[in-house]
């Protein structure tokens, strides 16, 4: 039996069966007749990552069958039974090309390719919860927190040429279902959810792809909505407030009086700075009535009667909007006169 190749087709002569070789993207399953597939893993393959292929047919015994695997028009591996093949992808504008030829026991001959052109993107993202200031960390998303998320995307073609974000085609996801058609287009490289009605993990996927479909690349980011929290910090005369330490658990009256500044954390910012907080304080569970203007803030003096104690103080933030976001926070002030520094 003689066996001819053209561009696009395998013809087996004297079978005169001819089949067709169809050339798609990385993420897909490659079928022909209905019956052949190539699986690659991952589905979106990175750069300089494994890459597993593995090819099913039901038509032949592939068992049987001699199977070869060309990478790059160069022979990487051939055996009988051979069905799989794995590699290491290339960097950032490079692409392979791979090829499996199988040979059935009765000289029927099946090919299938693909082209694999590893792309890169980060997922970004923020919310617009409150953080006192000068805070390093990063403010966290909580109940009905606005976050904002930005993929930024490292597509380079074979001529080492960057594309550009605003040319490239984004798909988004949430918990692995699509958000809406409106979210998805050429150059909506950002996406505004609202936490609202999730109280589970969110998981947040953005694919990216070039216009023909060649270069793709797939990122994800799990969020947990985390309770709001208060922090205390302690308001110098001179120095004014010290955010450099929270004061935590127990602290010492060192002066004759003290001013305590509770900051709502993980509160959405709006909120805040449009003041929807009702802010409450208690001394020893008792509420504490006619507060000065900044309701963020406590000061406390240590009466001319009293030589040694303990107070209680507790701070409590409800958002008037936002219900279930809320927070309550202690602190222990100790004092003792007979070993005052001031």
């Amino acid at each position: 039996m003689f066996i001819t190749k053209e561009k696009g087709k395998l013809i087996v002569l004297g079978v005169f069966v001819v089949f067709s070789t169809f050339f798609i993207s990385k993420t897909e399953a490659i079928i022909l007749g209905s019956d052949l597939s190539l699986s690659i893993t991952p589905n979106i393959p990175g750069p300089n990552k494994e890459v597993v292929m593995k090819v099913e047919y039901s038509g032949i015994d592939l068992n049987r069958s001699e199977i070869s695997w060309f990478k790059n028009e160069i022979l990487q591996k051939k055996g009988v039974g051979e069905r799989q093949f794995s590699f290491i992808s290339g960097g950032l504008g490079t692409s392979d090309f791979i090829e499996v030829q199988i040979m059935a026991p009765s000289g029927k001959v099946l090919t299938q390719n693909v082209t694999i052109a590893p792309a890169d993107v980060d997922l970004l993202w923020q919310t617009d919860s409150s953080k006192p200031p000068f805070y390093k960390g990063k403010p966290l998303n909580s109940h009905r927190s606005v976050v904002t998320f930005v993929a930024m995307p490292n597509f380079i073609d074979t001529n080492g040429n960057k594309l550009d974000p605003k040319d490239l085609f984004y798909e988004w996801k949430r918990n692995f279902e699509a958000i809406g058609n409106s979210t998805n287009g050429f150059g909506k490289n950002s996406l505004v959810i609202d936490q609202a009605k999730f109280f589970r993990k969110n998981v947040i996927t953005v694919r990216v792809s070039d216009k023909d479909g060649i270069f793709k690349a797939e990122k994800n980011v799990s969020l947990t909505n985390h309770d709001p929290k208060i922090l205390f910090y302690e308001k110098d005369p001179l120095l004014g407030t010290i955010y450099e330490n929270a004061v935590v658990g127990d602290f010492t009256l060192k002066n004759e009086e003290i001013t305590l500044v509770a900051e709502p954390f993980s509160f959405s910012g709006d909120d805040v700075y449009n003041n929807n907080i009702i802010y409450s304080w208690f001394l020893n569970g008792k509420k504490i009535q006619n507060l000065t203007e900044n309701l963020k803030e406590i000061t406390l003096k240590q009466g001319s009667d009293v030589e040694k104690g303990v107070s209680s103080i507790r701070a409590t933030f409800r958002n008037n909007k936002r219900v279930l976001q809320g927070a309550s926070a202690d602190v222990r002030v100790l004092f003792d006169k007979e070993n005052k520094t001031f």
